[in-house]
């Protein structure tokens, strides 16, 4: 997942605004108020922290525009940062706090979709638009919601070019071994990752979840190992990639080719795992996947 609110990115935010602000007729307020509940501590940190840059550079578009036009009037447009400490029943709670204590009249979604889709709820039970800014799993947007809105392509435009590149450029790939986070991103994202080197006559050799908040993969790792996959797919978030890379590391797991999502292509993966993470490729799809050839 990217995580910056530029280009047409801030033009859909803005639009979506300056829409649903001429739809309710007491909106009057000279100042936009807008949720950001964000996980800046806890595991998810490093995400958050890269969301709430994301905002920041929107906002700095917004200031040089002289903020949205609604009718003819512009409106500056202030966040509302709330901690929700990377646990997803914070986050939910956060969310009714900014609706009914803060009085915004629109909200950022919490990062992933696990939580988004708990928030959303939230969000549609007030009536309040909430814009999904990290979600690509189908499963958030299923929920037949009149106040969500979305910015990514589902989870096989991922999986399916990326084993196609696989089939493609490395023919005598043939057994795959998949480590998913059982979070709704992650793991939804495994499922299309086997769906798609399935579809494709590769054997799933191994696919294993893994608990949020798991801090030793050496089980995993044997059983990986034990299975000699020629390509593994490890799915979950920076901090799950780093301890997984290095764990493979500490075990001598390898394979012909290597994938993380979401992870090495971050600074915090790179300067983490050090020399083990030579030989990663991280634009195979720009902000998104990385392959490891061996």
């Amino acid at each position: 997942m990217g995580f910056v609110f530029a280009g047409t990115r801030c033009a859909c935010v803005a639009a979506l605004v300056a829409v649903t602000a001429v739809a309710r007729p007491a909106f009057a307020q000279s100042e936009i108020l807008i949720g950001a509940p964000l996980p800046l501590t806890g595991a998810l940190s490093p995400e958050g922290e890269k969301l709430k840059a994301g905002y920041e550079l929107w906002l700095q578009e917004l200031e040089k525009r002289g903020g949205i036009t609604v009718a003819g009037s512009k409106h500056k447009v202030r966040l509302i940062y709330s901690d929700y400490q990377s646990t997803t029943p914070r986050a939910v709670q956060l969310v009714e706090k900014l609706i009914t204590s803060d009085k915004v009249s629109f909200m950022f979604s919490p990062f992933g979709s696990g939580a988004i889709k708990a928030a959303s709820s939230v969000a549609e039970k007030y009536g309040i638009p909430m814009m999904a800014s990290t979600a690509s799993s189908k499963e958030v947007y299923d929920q037949s919601y009149k106040n969500l809105f979305g910015l990514y392509t589902p989870n096989e435009t991922l999986s399916e070019p990326i084993s196609q590149l696989v089939k493609t450029k490395f023919p005598d790939v043939k057994r795959v071994a998949i480590l998913a986070r059982n979070d709704l991103y992650p793991l939804a994202l495994a499922n299309e990752f086997k769906k798609s080197v399935e579809k494709r006559d590769l054997e799933v050799v191994y696919f294993e979840k893994y608990a949020i908040g798991t801090l030793d993969h050496a089980a995993a790792m044997t059983q990986i190992g034990a299975a000699k996959p020629d390509w593994i797919v490890a799915t979950g978030y920076i901090n799950d990639l780093i301890l997984i890379r290095q764990q493979m590391a500490d075990q001598k797991v390898t394979a012909k080719v290597i994938t993380g999502i979401n992870g090495p292509q971050y600074k915090e993966w790179i300067d983490a795992v050090g020399d083990v993470g030579n030989g990663v490729t991280r634009k195979l799809v720009p902000f998104v996947a990385a392959l490891q050839v061996r």
